[in-house]
């Protein structure tokens, strides 16, 4: 029979060789799943589910189990998670035998798992499959665990699955995540087994006949059945060496050195026990385990394998109280030196433990792992082991890496280096280019953290070094993530050595570097990666900027932090929306130093308004002041190109929105520098908007901040501000209706400013100070008109003299000797004494030693100008010949200064001035010379062309050139002289403009009148007086004379004169009817009521008139006027009041009534003419 069948097994070789391969690796396959396959949920027994653990038929019904039922009836994957022994399994199992639509179970084992691990096929194909992962926290720890969750999914089997809460819960997910897996995704529903009241737990003890001084209970159901009271006890009685044997078990357990689910090998508990002191027989430990068998703390599985209930581990077996969890893994990995599998599950779990901890407690980990490495690296060498060595060099590079993340030292980032290039020494390019790149990207990132820490330069060229090395496997087209990842990196690298060494080469290969990434991590694709890009592109930019500063630097800045925010949206990321709203701020505000314009402000504006829109800031009171602070230093900015009251406002408000938060108020120093600022924006927007309440908030501002600025403790800040409060209150002063208080407050100020030295070591700002004090003491000398603040005045001009620094500036100098003397003559118009006027004129004559003046020709001629005023005034109290030959002496000094000639308006005024002066010393010297030196001075003024451009200045002159004649005219009383006058005020009459002045025209025809009087006056020609009347006549035409009365009564009165002088030459009815027709217009506005002795006057002069008209044409009405006339003229001119102007009215009221007589001949007539 034998022969036949190896007769057959010969013949079908082939064959029989591929049925063993198929079969074998069918098994590998399955290996990872447990006995169980596909059993009918309702079918399955407890040992299937429980294993070792113990079944007791009783099961407490939880609100949970209801839940658990409901998502199986609905096929939901579901996760079962809860403290140890709060009944997890028993839960799933419960639930699946009792549904009334059974499921087909298969169970997955606590095995590595083959990478093509495929389910096998379920006979009852009608019924819906579920997979039972029991432990997932340690399931997750086998070799490609996630296979199992991608083809569960793909022939859509359902999950259930338990874990336990708490750290293990963590791990999972994390592991999870590291495959690519959301445990979120996958289970529908997770359910969290609670703890059981103690009276609950009373009850179900009492149900179950469970004596509860002998349950050690913890809130949890298994506490209840599980006897851990009674093991305790029992472990504490156990002889020295069954308790060493435990204590081994428990080491190997918190190392996570045990095989599928809790099976721990014998002889790597021998190692530990050894390694502890254990010194027996291998024979003996049969006995041993036995014992520990009998007393129910161990299982002796197949090949030499313990099984420990996973509850004993955690709450029976106790190890020496000095012992720590990091203690047990040092000795482990000390006992397992030489056994590398032993040594990667060792550092496994301290990876695991590290993942989940704090970042004190990871260190202390991540060192066990590297030890574990150390120790792995003895036995895989180089020489013997190449592939082994260069996959634990790699991996100690990469903790090496996360503890440099921690511990930041020098050290940590060389050592994962070294361990990287160790690793590079077996992972070429040729032969395992994947490897090879995974490395080579890991040495970059190496370097570039090692690069924060020492060396940068160098250390950032190696990083782009190993950068573009990765370059060479990861393409864009063949590893596009990867690709975009490594460009990413080494645009960071580059960002970084751009630091150190400013190029602008080192910003550009940046800014490559980004873009490539980009062509990858698209906003549609990888929103948050193409937003990280671009906040790092932006870095670049701006470093760029830094070296190049160019307006299409900054350009790009902005746009990468505009293509940010397409990804920092304001409801999903509101901190980093606003953060990086501020950063474009920052951006346009460099932008617009290059290119100042408004739109650029107002594009800063809006990003941060954008910025405080988010709530987040007003958790953050820090960055919120600091964006408001930014907001109004953007307004102040654009408010200096758009000078607006808006402008200013909106920098207030953003001001005052700083300063509401708390934030600033315990950083006393900004609150000061915000409340200075606010005072100066209030001072901005006053300076346009110059109301009294925007002053008034600018003093408040000032005065908060003078709060912190004391004179002892920050005197220039304090100088500052007194001086800007000082300004603040000089203005609200010129607004303010009673504002000597104001006054006042500008005086102490600015005295307050004066008393720091610091100002004397800046004597142009003292100065200022010294000149805005006396500014305010000349505003208060003008409200109490008091000679003591005048006094003050030329105290303070006198200081600002006394700095020698002045005499640097002669033109600041001179100018301020110039003030002084406008103080001496204020004082002078309170106090008018010799004495103030003679030290006004030491003043001017001071200013004028400047030399500088010789080369400010301008202001050298203002100040003999204003010499001479001041030769005026003390000659007005003192009105000597020297003191007016003084004054004509400095404006002919004036008129020497050359560029007078370039400026003929200046010249003819000083002229014209001079003029002035000379009619002064004519007027006490009235010589024929001194009026010649008048006329010659007004002719110059005509001589300069511009006066024909300024018609009103030149027939002004023309004007007083008449007057200057007829002065010289009375002094020689020739009709050629009034010829002259005539002359001058015709000319003046010439001017067309004059119409645009009627009253200045009128008062010109009446001199050109009273010229002509003068000459008739010489020669009485028929001629003369007609002129005379012509040019009266002319001035009545203006009509403003109506709006003034009087002149105009008094040019008619005039104009009758003239007739009455014509007549005098020619009497003819149309002159004495001229006559009276001028006076009947007087009367217009010489009433009784208002004016009643010009009215007495006139009347009376009408009367003569009519009587003059009589005697010419004798009608009795001419009579009848006359005496109408006179009698109008008695009301007035009383016996008592005017006895003169009585009698000669009485008398010619006689006489008329007399001719009147004669032509009517009636008794009342002589009797009124007697």
């Amino acid at each position: 029979m034998f022969k036949i069948i190896i007769k057959l097994i010969g013949i079908r070789w082939p064959l029989f060789i591929t049925l063993i391969l198929s079969i074998n690796k069918r098994n590998k396959r399955l290996k990872a799943l447990d006995k169980l396959v596909w059993k009918k949920s309702s079918l399955l027994k407890p040992e299937e589910m429980l294993k070792e653990r113990p079944f007791d038929p009783y099961y407490y019904q939880r609100e949970e189990d209801k839940m658990i039922s409901e998502s199986l009836n609905i096929k939901e994957n579901i996760l079962i998670k809860g403290p140890p022994l709060s009944g997890k399994t028993r839960a799933a199992y419960q639930a699946l035998i009792n549904l009334k639509a059974p499921y087909s179970v298969i169970i997955a084992g606590c095995n590595d798992i083959d990478k093509e691990i495929s389910l096998p096929h379920s006979l009852a194909f009608w019924r819906p499959k579920i997979l039972f992962i029991d432990d997932l926290h340690r399931f997750v720890d086998q070799e490609n665990f996630e296979r199992f969750f991608r083809i569960s999914k793909k022939n859509n089997v359902f999950i259930i699955a338990t874990c336990r809460s708490g750290l293990e819960e963590k791990k999972v997910k994390q592991k999870m995540l590291s495959k690519n897996i959301n445990s979120e995704t996958i289970f529908e529903r997770e359910i969290e087994l609670n703890k059981i009241p103690t009276a609950e737990g009373k009850k179900i003890a009492s149900e179950v006949n469970k004596k509860w001084e002998e349950i050690k209970f913890d809130g949890t159901i298994g506490s209840i059945f599980m006897p851990l009271d009674k093991l305790e006890k029992r472990f504490e009685t156990f002889e020295s060496v069954e308790k060493n044997i435990l204590k081994a078990l428990k080491k190997l357990y918190i190392c996570g050195c045990y095989k599928g689910n809790l099976l721990f090998p014998l002889e790597w508990v021998k190692i530990v026990s050894k390694k502890d002191g254990l010194k027996i027989k291998d024979f003996e430990w049969t006995d041993h385990i036995k014992t520990l068998e009998e007393k129910g703390f161990v299982k002796l599985i197949k090949d030499n394998q313990i099984w420990v209930d996973e509850a004993y581990l955690d709450y029976v077996i106790k190890l020496e109280t000095t012992i720590t969890e990091l203690n047990v893994f040092e000795i482990m990995v000390s006992a397992f030196s030489k056994v590398p599998d032993v040594l990667f599950k060792i550092k496994n779990r301290a990876q695991e433990l590290a993942d989940i901890q704090l970042e004190e407690e990871k260190s202390k980990y991540l060192k066990v792992v590297i030890k574990t490495y150390k120790e792995t690296l003895k036995e895989y060498t180089l020489e013997h082991f190449p592939e082994e060595y260069a996959m634990v060099q790699k991996n100690l590079g990469d903790t090496y890496t996360k503890l440099a993340k921690i511990e930041a030292t020098s050290e940590n980032g060389e050592n994962a280096i070294k361990a990287y290039e160790e690793t590079l020494k077996v992972y070429t390019l040729e032969r395992f280019p994947i490897d090879y790149a995974i490395v080579q990207k890991n040495l970059g990132d190496a370097y570039t953290k090692l690069a924060g820490l020492e060396k940068a330069s160098e250390n950032c060229k190696n990083s782009i070094k190993s950068y573009k090395k990765t370059l060479k496997v990861y393409t864009l087209e063949r590893f596009p993530i990867d690709y975009a990842i490594v460009q990413k990196n080494l645009g960071d690298a580059y960002t970084r050595l751009a630091k150190t060494e400013t190029t602008s080469e080192n910003c550009k290969n940046a800014v490559k570097a980004y873009e490539e990434a980009l062509k990858v991590y698209t906003l549609e694709r990888f929103p948050e990666d193409y937003e990280m890009i671009q906040i790092n592109l932006v870095d670049a930019y701006t470093k760029l900027a830094g070296v190049e500063a160019t307006k299409g630097d900054w350009e790009n800045v902005i746009k990468a932090y505009e293509e940010a925010l397409k990804v920092r949206i304001l409801k999903r990321f509101p901190e980093d929306y606003a953060i990086t709203q501020k950063n474009l701020v920052d951006a346009y505000i460099k932008l617009a130093k290059i290119e100042t314009t408004s739109r650029n402000w107002k594009n800063a504006i809006k990003a941060y308004e954008e910025a405080l829109k988010v709530g987040i800031l007003e958790r953050f009171p820090e960055e919120y002041a600091i964006t408001q602070k930014n907001l109004v230093d953007a307004y102040i900015k654009l408010a200096k190109i758009e000078t607006t009251s808006r402008n200013w406002k909106n920098a207030i408000k953003a001001y005052e929105g700083a300063l509401k938060v708390g934030f600033l108020e315990q950083f006393p120093d900004e609150h000061a520098i915000t409340q200075k600022n606010l005072g100066d924006a209030y001072n901005n927007l006053a300076k346009i908007q110059a109301t009294s309440g925007t002053w008034k908030n600018s003093i408040k501002a000032y005065e908060e901040a003078l709060k912190f600025y004391t004179l002892e403790h920050f005197p220039e800040e304090y100088a500052i501000v007194q001086k800007n409060l000082g300004d603040a209150y000089l203005s609200l002063a010129k607004i303010k209706v009673v504002a000597s208080g104001m006054w006042e407050n500008a005086i102490k100020a600015y005295e307050e400013a004066l008393k720091v030295e610091i100002l004397e070591r800046f004597p142009e700002e003292y100065a200022m100070v010294q000149k805005n004090l006396v500014d305010a003491y000349i505003k208060l000398a003008w409200v109490e008109r008091a000679s003591e603040d005048w006094k003050k005045v030329i105290k303070a001009y006198e200081g600002a003299l006394k700095i020698g620094i002045l005499e640097q500036f002669p033109k600041d100098y001179a100018m301020v000797q110039k003030n002084l003397v406008d103080a001496y003559i204020k004082l002078a118009g309170i106090e008018a004494t010799k004495g103030n006027w003679e030290n006004t004129i030491k003043a001017y004559e001071e200013a004028l030693k400047v030399e500088i003046l010789e080369r400010f020709p301008e202001e050298y001629a203002g100040v003999q100008k204003n010499l001479v005023d001041a030769y005026i005034k003390l000659a007005g109290i003192e009105a000597t010949k020297g003191n007016w030959e003084a004054a004509i002496k400095a404006y002919e000094e004036a008129l020497k200064v050359e560029i007078l000639e370039r400026f003929p308006e200046e010249y003819a005024m000083v002229q014209k001035n001079l003029v002035d002066a000379y009619i002064k010393l004519a007027g006490i010297e009235a010589t024929k010379g001194n009026w010649e030196n008048v006329v010659k001075a007004y002719k110059e003024a005509l001589n300069v062309g511009i006066l024909e451009q300024f018609p009103i200045d030149y027939a002004g002159v023309q004007k007083n050139l008449g007057d200057a004649y007829i002065k010289l005219a009375w002094v020689e009383r020739a009709s050629e002289d009034w010829k002259k006058v005539i002359k001058a005020y015709e000319e003046a009459l010439n001017v067309g403009i004059l119409e645009q002045f009627p009253k200045d025209y009128a008062m010109v025809q009446k001199n050109l009148v009273d010229a002509y009087i003068k000459l008739a006056g010489i020669e009485a020609t028929k001629g003369n007086w007609e002129n005379t009347i012509k040019a009266y006549e002319e001035a009545l035409k203006v009509e403003i004379l109506e709006r003034f009365p009087e002149e105009y009564a008094g040019v008619q009165k005039n104009l009758v004169d003239a007739y009455i002088k014509l007549a005098g030459i020619e009497a003819t009815k149309g002159n004495w009817e001229n006559t009276i027709k001028a006076y009947e217009e007087a009367l217009k506005v010489y009433t009784l009521e208002r004016f009643p002795i010009d009215y007495a006057g006139v009347q009376k002069n009408l009367g003569d008139a009519y009587s003059h008209l009589a005697k010419l044409e004798t009608t009795s009405r001419n009579w009848e006027n006359a005496i109408k006339a006179y009698e109008e003229a008695l009301k007035v001119y009383t016996l008592e009041r005017f006895p003169i102007d009585y009698a000669g009215v009485q008398k010619n009221l006689g006489d008329a009534y007399s001719h009147l007589a004669k032509l009517e001949t009636t008794s009342r007539n002589w009797e009124n003419a007697i």
